[in-house]
């Protein structure tokens, strides 16, 4: 699959579901908005990094890895999301720069923006304005510098979702920030997160990979020990970035899904999980 060029204006979602032209289409807008001057040059560094820096969005040959790992998997997290039959407030737990709160908000949900990070707020805070002047409305996103293991979830009233990309394992214990999104949980509240692999060859050789968190196997027990139910849970990518561009992107596709039916190859894992309705010992 080849690259399509960079649109010159920025692409602002419909309100149409979710799909995965229509995220990496919504991903591409953070260059745009680098040479729009959306961005300050001060911001670089800070907004492509952590996780858009192994892949990189200003980097050419690595936008097919990108394109798998980020674009197909948030977009069945926010379709899962976007979609729940009641409407809450949806958490975005270490939102960073916010290109998901954001996207979450443009497509007409009630967000918090959540972080401990003051720049990549401010980053966001920018971006918001920004949207909100060209689509001449008001984006529902209540942003937020605070530790997300403290922050009192209760003042948002109903929380439908809660969504995670690379952040959820940097805040422990992971237990205790999941008991406390339990007490304003609606009844079939979801979970979207994605995360590193503790269990991927990379983490067990390398001692610089390795950290003291969830499995994936964890994740699933630790959910099911609270009602959620495991709607779905795959690698999220196991081919290095060179393969992704020098092969069809078809062919990594097929191998990756391949690849990842096992948790020793994927660096990274995707969970979508919903609380069931009756009400578990964790809950108030």
């Amino acid at each position: 699959m080849k690259d399509k060029a960079v649109s010159k204006s920025v692409y602002i979602p419909t309100s149409s579901s979710p799909t995965q032209a229509d995220v990496w289409l919504w991903y591409q807008n953070a260059a745009i908005e680098l040479r729009l001057g959306v961005l300050h040059e001060s911001d670089i560094d800070h907004f492509f990094n952590p996780y858009f820096g192994e892949s990189n969005l200003l980097n050419w040959w690595k936008l097919p890895y990108f394109r798998y790992h980020f674009s197909r998997t948030f977009a069945h997290s926010a379709t899962f999301l976007l979609e729940h039959p009641t409407t809450g407030t949806i958490v975005d737990i270490g939102c960073g720069c916010g290109s998901q709160s954001l996207y979450f908000a443009l497509k007409g949900a009630r967000v918090l923006a959540l972080d401990i990070d003051r720049t990549s707020l401010d980053i966001l805070a920018r971006r918001k304005c920004y949207y909100e002047g060209i689509t001449r409305r008001k984006l529902d996103i209540t942003i937020a510098q605070a530790d997300a293991l403290e922050y009192d979830y209760t003042s948002l009233g109903a929380v439908s979702g809660v969504h995670s990309i690379f952040a959820f394992n940097i805040m422990q214990p992971n237990s205790v920030l999941i008991n406390r999104l339990m007490l304003v949980f609606q009844n079939n509240g979801r979970l979207a997160i994605l995360d590193g692999n503790s269990q991927c060859w990379r983490s067990r050789l390398f001692a610089q990979y390795r950290r003291n968190v969830w499995s994936p196997k964890q994740f699933e027990v630790e959910l099911n020990r609270r009602n959620f139910q495991i709607v779905k849970h795959e690698g999220g990518v196991v081919l290095p970035p060179v393969l992704w561009r020098i092969l069809p992107y078809w062919s990594c596709a097929a191998f990756d899904g391949f690849l990842s039916q096992s948790w020793l190859f994927p660096i990274s894992h995707h969970i979508l999980a919903e609380l069931t309705p009756q009400l578990s010992s964790f809950q108030r």
